[in-house]
């Protein structure tokens, strides 16, 4: 079993409360929605989905090495995040699914609604 953690941007305040602004900058602030990026879902059906552009922004930043490690050894994928980490853990889900992996996980506390209904 492979587990990620992902964590909420109040991590980052209390150990670093400057890259606390630029994480809630990046993200909470880039509220509206914009479509779900091919590097992210290439194979989305059409209509694509739509997501929180800070979310999305802040996960394709580090997709790619994400992915890299993971596809390095093989079994089931565990996905946990809390709050930002939520969003951020989900939009992995998506991405991994896509990727071809066949088990993930996901479990999430007090994530904000990522995007829309697909």
């Amino acid at each position: 079993l492979r587990e990620v953690f992902f964590l909420g941007s109040e991590a980052d305040f209390q150990s670093r409360p400057e890259a606390f602004t630029t994480c809630w900058l990046h993200t909470n602030a880039q509220i509206q929605l914009q479509a779900l990026d091919a590097l992210i879902c290439p194979e989305a059906p059409m209509p694509r989905g739509h997501v929180h552009t800070g979310f999305q922004t802040s996960y394709l930043s580090f997709a790619n090495e994400l992915l890299e490690a993971l596809q390095e050894s093989s079994g089931p994928v565990c996905l946990i995040g809390y709050s930002l980490g939520g969003a951020l853990a989900t939009l992995a889900a998506v991405h991994l699914c896509c990727s071809g992996f066949t088990q993930i996980d996901l479990i999430t506390f007090g994530s904000p609604r990522v995007g829309n209904e697909v």
